[in-house]
């Protein structure tokens, strides 16, 4: 896990320090009502027993360069963006 994630998430109240990046192929045999992916210049993912693929494109934390202070300014930034679509693309639900 991107240690800076890790530190804008805990800003909000969310630990993701126990998560871990999965495979693709850790998902291959299970079917999903939906999907939603972030992903970064139109290249997402394709999960074939998906039902619905919600998709949404947000710039990729862990290409993010500069000081530090540049690096969580921008995942900050990334995590307020994503927020802000699920409250509006899902708040309702």
């Amino acid at each position: 896990m991107n240690p800076y994630a890790v530190g804008a998430m805990a800003e909000i109240g969310i630990d993701i320090s126990g998560h871990r990046v999965k495979d693709i192929a850790e998902f291959d045999e299970h079917e999903m009502d939906y999907l939603v992916t972030v992903c970064e210049g139109g290249v997402c993912p394709l999960f074939p027993r998906a039902k619905e693929e919600i998709r949404r494109e947000f710039p990729d934390p862990s290409k993010l360069t500069g000081t530090d202070e540049e690096i969580v300014a921008g995942i900050r930034r990334i995590r307020e963006e994503i927020t802000a679509w699920i409250d509006a693309a899902f708040g309702a639900m």
